[in-house]
């Protein structure tokens, strides 16, 4: 399977996220899946090497790590996608999600172009907002979008059965 991987991580910074995508692309590649790991470039510092093989990275510059990088990230992954299906034959979509998206446009769009849409969830997004004290809106709206995503994906992964769980819950399915 040909498989876009996609996230909003600094993948030239230390820390959990690029640990977990590195993982993640690795095992999928070692399973015999072509991975294509998809994001944003916010320096010009480089990213993890990604060391198995059939993993392919596409970084996409953004004006730096800020919401002007997230948002613009967003819109040329958006844009590119029809032609990015095109050339790598993409099957599947996975996301790491489950938080605020500004990507239901591209999940959209990916389930049109025939590519199937995979969240993976890593945590109860909404759960975690509230636990941190953020505003009764901004915790709505992160569940409103985890709804959503659970809603439009083909597949949930989650990484317990308690975590799938509260997606599909959330979703009605």
């Amino acid at each position: 399977m040909r498989i876009a991987y996609i996230n909003g991580e600094d993948l030239s910074k230390t820390g959990g996220g690029r640990v977990h995508f590195r993982a993640v692309a690795e095992e999928l590649a070692r399973l015999g899946n072509q991975v294509f790991v998809v994001g944003p470039q916010y320096s010009s510092k480089p990213w993890i090497p990604f060391e198995a093989q059939g993993i392919h990275t596409i970084k996409i510059r953004v004006p730096g790590k800020n919401i002007l990088g997230v948002l613009c990230y967003g819109l040329f992954f958006f844009l590119m996608l029809p032609w990015y299906k095109l050339k790598y034959r993409w099957n599947a979509l996975l996301v790491r999600g489950g938080g605020p998206s500004v990507n239901l446009l591209t999940y959209l769009l990916a389930r049109t172009l025939g590519i199937r849409f995979i969240l993976e969830c890593n945590g109860v997004s909404w759960l975690e907002c509230e636990s941190r004290g953020f505003s009764k809106l901004f915790c709505t709206y992160v569940k409103i979008s985890a709804w959503a995503q659970a809603k439009l994906a083909s597949s949930l992964i989650g990484v317990t059965p308690a975590i799938c769980q509260a997606y599909c819950t959330l979703a009605g399915r």
